[in-house]
């Protein structure tokens, strides 16, 4: 339904994403109502008790009321107390979907706040494909604003001032350790780089430093394991000593003699120990590989 509203009665949306409204370009375009009146309506719902909160249009409303706040004589100020609007009911996900859609298509947001739309959406429980085809853009462009939200609190305000480029906020973003990504931001500092090629070559140098880090740690043994590898060795060493003790010829001869099945038995034993020992021995030299596959 299309109406004339008053001002006063039409609310911000608070979740609008585009966070910053520049001055200059509000004058200018109030400038451009004036002379040429409103060229498209806003769009409103209805919130409660007779007000109204916005949909889309929050740049033409604001500017309409610094036109309001500027008028001097009855007549401007009766022209401009009122806007005109569709007044359409709508949900909060249709909603969001509607702001982020005008903002991104007429390229008012930066990409964080991009970012900071999409993840409502998400949040609202719409999948990362939906929320493609719900704006009419390609999945990659989603997930590429997404990642922007992993960057650093500092980060993002530098981008959203814009004092990193978005390509250099990108690429920050596939560094998922903050201490990376203070890494790339003091070597971009320093080297000025901001080229695509040069900003790419660096994150992924990082990134292949971090993995390099990851397996070293990895391969690192733990207290655990050094204490386990001291016990092996005193056993080993218990082993040996038996060994080299053996028997006399007379003790076997009397075991013999006095029980030749236990004899029998004992020498069963014997062969179970050694064939354990030999595969012991094997499993040492081959490393944890084959000791697994020994296991298994």
């Amino acid at each position: 339904m299309l109406k004339r509203i008053p001002l006063d009665l039409i609310d911000g949306n608070p979740d609008q994403p585009r966070k910053k409204f520049d001055d200059e370009e509000l004058a200018g375009l109030a400038s451009s109502i004036e002379q040429n009146g409103l060229q498209q309506p806003i769009k409103v719902r209805p919130a409660g008790e007779g007000r109204y909160q916005i949909i889309m249009g929050e740049r033409r409303w604001r500017a309409h009321k610094q036109l309001l706040e500027d008028a001097e004589d009855t007549a401007d100020i009766k022209r401009w107390s009122t806007i005109l609007a569709n007044v359409e009911r709508m949900n909060d996900l249709d909603t969001d979907i509607n702001a982020l859609v005008e903002n991104v298509s007429r390229k008012d947001l930066t990409p964080f706040e991009e970012a900071q739309g999409y993840k409502r959406l998400f949040d609202q429980g719409l999948t990362v494909e939906e929320i493609a085809k719900r704006m009419g853009k390609q999945y990659w462009r989603i997930t590429d604003r997404l990642s922007l939200l992993g960057l650093q609190p500092e980060y993002q305000l530098l981008l959203t001032s814009g004092q990193i480029t978005a390509t250099q906020a990108f690429e920050m973003s596939r560094l998922n350790d903050p201490e990376d990504q203070h890494r790339m931001f003091r070597a971009m500092k320093a080297n000025g780089i901001q080229r695509y090629n040069e900003v790419r070559a660096v994150a992924t140098t990082i990134l292949e430093d971090r993995a390099q880090l990851s397996l070293v740690a990895e391969a690192a043994p733990t207290e655990k394991e050094h204490q386990t590898v001291n016990a092996i060795e005193r056993k080993v060493d218990q082993v040996s000593a038996l060994c080299r003790a053996g028997f006399t010829d007379g003790e076997l001869t009397i075991a013999h003699k006095v029980n030749p099945d236990k004899a029998r038995t004992m020498a069963d034993r014997l062969d179970l120990i050694s064939s354990q020992l030999v595969r012991m021995a094997e499993a040492l030299r081959s490393g944890p590989a084959q000791g697994e596959l020994e296991a298994a």
